[in-house]
């Protein structure tokens, strides 16, 4: 059965120094985020939601950890940039998230019970066509002109110089995966679970470095990415 795996984007630390806590190398592209995330990784996460969730040049400096996980629980929005992986072991296929989008929006997919599809980035472009009980995702929409997948957040924020638009791949060679409506609430919990698993370790990571705002660092980034809160059934 294909899955959907919750992912970050990390943050490319050879353009932005970063030494407030250690963070895991930014390869492979996606961070992702599960209950057996290494304390690195985890820093790399906690790392992409402080850049990400505010403008590049106003990212602060802060002299401790405690000071930047205390700014982060202030903020009325965070900002993860990534989504989810849609996989098919079978196959092999895989659907990427594309350029700004935002792991926070992952309950959108409950729109797709009812044929309504939802924002899953740019350059690549994933899409949804709903062919009765089956909702394929496709790898890209087929436009004209595409960038190449971005890797990382800085490329989003245009730190970084991107590559030339490539042409896009004939419609008839895109890849898709194919998910069984009936299946996408299950699928979903799933996903739940690994994000709940990541809320699990991201405690025990804040416990470490700044034990003071663990409670509610945690709290913000639970309620910030919409992760306990129940699914519908």
């Amino acid at each position: 059965m294909p899955t959907l795996e919750p992912v970050a984007s990390p943050v490319a630390v050879d353009v932005v120094p970063f030494d407030l806590w250690p963070v895991a190398s930014p390869d492979p592209a996606w961070l992702r985020l599960h209950g057996q995330m290494t304390p690195a990784e985890v820093g790399m996460a906690v790392w992409a939601i402080l850049f990400g969730s505010r403008p590049v040049d106003e990212v602060p400096v802060r002299e401790t950890p405690a000071a930047a996980l205390s700014l982060l629980s202030d903020l009325d929005h965070l900002y993860l940039p990534g989504g989810f992986l849609v996989v098919d072991q079978t196959t092999g296929v895989t659907v990427e998230p594309g350029c700004c989008c935002d792991i926070g929006d992952w309950r959108e997919w409950l729109h797709t019970l009812d044929g309504r599809g939802v924002f899953l980035g740019d350059y690549p472009s994933p899409e949804f066509e709903f062919l009765g009980d089956v909702v394929r995702v496709w790898t890209d929409d087929g436009s004209i002109t595409r960038q190449p997948p971005r890797r990382g957040v800085l490329d989003v924020l245009r730190l970084r110089r991107r590559p030339e638009p490539q042409p896009a791949q004939p419609e008839d060679s895109r890849q898709y995966v194919d998910l069984d409506r009936s299946a996408l609430p299950d699928l979903l919990r799933a996903a739940q679970h690994d994000l709940i698993g990541f809320l699990t370790v991201l405690r025990a990571w804040v416990d470490e470095v700044a034990p003071e705002q663990a409670d509610r660092f945690v709290a913000a980034v639970d309620k910030g990415l919409e992760i306990t809160a129940p699914l519908p059934r």
